[in-house]
């Protein structure tokens, strides 16, 4: 309902669209894809919701839209990945019509004979993250299954109207009325959202993003499990805040895939973020940190299940009010699809609208680099200052991880040349 209000203040913008595309490594067969995203959207209701607005306010009903898989051959042009990247943008950058047109784009791309990107596009009120992956699994199944000539494995989605009654049910809960109680507690005298920025504006356009790889193996330790590094991140984050702007009281969001049991199997959106509060003093070290954050983000998964807009109607929270600061967005999924004999590697390309900055890793399933996006509101970053974040919070992040008990506060975040050019130029 929140998606749906904010669209209908600002409906040509752009920023609840989500999308990724998939890049295959090898040959792909038009004819046999199309048929298989065919099934996959014919399984998949969630894709199928359609809207009318009536007096009594917005209903949503699974529908028969029309679409096409268009094939885009660019394989000729100069530059191939620029003209695919070109391509997509155009079209993630048109505002959705949610009473009309189907609110999803897949398109295939042909960048070499042996190199095709499958292009996915949703809006965030029919498809989250956990929904995006579960499609791409259940497509890179069917596809190869196809290819192979076998019989098609049964469907492992849920209606959408399961993920519903299941929300309906919740809400009427003594569960419900635990976790409201719970987290209105928890954020009574919360303090001041403060972030790396210097004021606050909506986000109405698609965020800046700068994309960096760490191959650091000090860090690398922290991510072979998912709680592990979600806990080494939020603390780095938080004592990074501290150290750039002297603020005890860090608040950041943490995004959860708010899904319990057989909702994990319905492509939907869900997903929630939570308020973590975190207390940083300078004679701390990370490790004691990490543990704070365990604790809070543990303390979180317990109740994830209560929407943050509910929090905030619950606290009386005005418009410009924030709850958090910087968001974290930690991305296990499993990305490490064969469409028949080929590989692939997913590239994400939008996640929805980014409030100030948001900071996205994404776990590999094997000893390959750890991606880190930092998103952040143009109107509030520019490209420049982003890097700059990015680059220091880097160098910090590399710092913590190889000597986790050293103080924060004794933690330099300048390189050699910044030095000379403050204590000597």
């Amino acid at each position: 309902m929140e998606i749906w209000l904010a669209e209908q203040i600002t409906p040509d913008c752009p920023v609840y669209n989500i999308g990724q595309f998939t890049e295959i490594h090898g040959a792909v067969d038009p004819t046999l894809f199309e048929a298989a995203m065919r099934q996959v959207i014919a399984e998949a209701e969630s894709l199928r919701l359609q809207f009318i607005d009536g007096d009594d306010g917005p209903k949503q009903y699974v529908g028969s839209p029309a679409w096409s898989l268009p094939l885009i051959d660019v394989s000729a042009d100069l530059d191939p990945q620029a003209a695919a990247e070109a391509w997509m943008k155009a079209d993630y950058e048109q505002p959705a019509d949610l009473l009309h047109s189907p609110l999803f784009c897949y398109a295939l791309l042909k960048v070499a004979p042996e190199r095709f990107f499958w292009y996915q596009r949703t809006h965030h009120i029919v498809m989250d993250g956990v929904g995006f992956a579960l499609i791409a699994q259940r497509m890179a199944q069917v596809y190869s299954e196809r290819v192979k000539g076998v019989a098609t494995s049964e469907c492992p989605f849920g209606p959408v109207s399961l993920l519903l009654e299941n929300d309906i049910h919740y809400r009427a809960s003594g569960q419900f009325t635990k976790d409201q109680a719970y987290w209105l507690k928890h954020c009574t005298d919360w303090p001041k959202a403060v972030t790396f920025a210097d004021r606050q504006a909506p986000a109405l356009q698609h965020r800046l993003r700068h994309t960096t790889y760490l191959s650091s193996q000090s860090v690398r330790t922290y991510a072979a499990d998912a709680s592990r590094l979600a806990q080494f991140v939020t603390a780095a984050i938080a004592a990074y805040l501290h150290h750039l702007t002297g603020t005890q009281d860090v608040v950041l969001g943490f995004q959860v895939t708010a899904r319990l049991g057989e909702d994990r199997r319905i492509p939907g959106t869900a997903a929630n973020v939570l308020p973590i509060r975190l207390t940083v003093q300078p004679d701390m070290s990370l490790s004691s940190l990490i543990e704070q954050a365990a604790q809070e983000i543990q303390h979180g998964f317990r109740r994830q299940r209560y929407h943050y807009e509910e929090l905030r109607r619950g606290l009386k929270l005005a418009p410009s009010q924030r709850l958090f600061g910087p968001t974290i967005n930690i991305m296990p999924f499993d990305y490490d699809l064969c469409f028949g004999e080929y590989a692939s590697t997913n590239h994400n390309l939008l996640n929805g609208p980014v409030e100030d900055l948001m900071i996205a890793v994404y776990t590999q399933s094997d000893d390959r680099p750890l991606r880190i996006d930092f998103n952040a509101n143009p109107t509030l970053y520019t490209t420049d200052e982003l890097i700059a974040l990015q680059h220091r919070f880097l160098k910090f992040l590399d710092a913590v991880a190889a000597q986790p008990t050293q103080l924060i506060s004794s933690i330099d975040l300048l390189d050699a040349a910044e030095q000379r050019q403050l204590l000597v130029e």
